[in-house]
């Protein structure tokens, strides 16, 4: 896509952004992928209110990004995710990515993964230990405080 009607597309987009056209998908996934970071990111924050089933797939994709901000914001915006595989992907995330921000929002999002989920890939109560487990390990206060949130989410 050209320079010039990328700023359009997005303003578009944020307009309408619940329902996207094969076209839309075409064009999110080619930004999803572009060399500008800045391109990549807002596509992340686009997708986080979209519930086609390509939005968790791409964001998923993102969590890979080398630009930690862009993981963050698909990470941020993988919440949405109704997955199992998305919710290991974000537990993943949260132990070993390099990034505080990155474990922070992927905590954060693993809770609402967690609470959209029909099927559970554990009990509450292990959650909860794994959790508790993650405090112990992490010396990140923003680890700590998002894991203290998703505590408090879940009673």
């Amino acid at each position: 896509m050209k320079r010039k009607y990328i700023e359009p597309f997005f303003s578009k987009m944020y307009i309408r952004n619940d329902v996207y056209m094969d076209k839309d998908i075409k064009y999110l996934r080619q930004l999803s992928r572009s060399k500008n970071w800045e391109n990549r990111s807002r596509v992340a924050e686009l997708l986080s209110s979209c519930q086609q089933d390509f939005a968790e797939e791409l964001l998923y994709e993102m969590t890979f990004d080398k630009d930690e901000l862009v993981r963050a914001d698909a990470v941020d915006s993988l919440g949405m995710g109704k997955t199992e595989k998305s919710f290991e992907r974000l537990w993943h995330l949260a132990q070993h990515d390099r990034s505080e921000l990155v474990q922070f929002h992927a905590v954060l999002s693993c809770g609402e993964v967690y609470g959209n989920l029909d099927v559970l890939p554990c009990g509450q109560t292990q959650f909860i230990e794994k959790l508790h487990n993650l405090i112990c390990r992490e010396e990140s206060s923003h680890v700590h405080l998002s894991c203290y949130e998703v505590l408090c989410y879940l009673g």
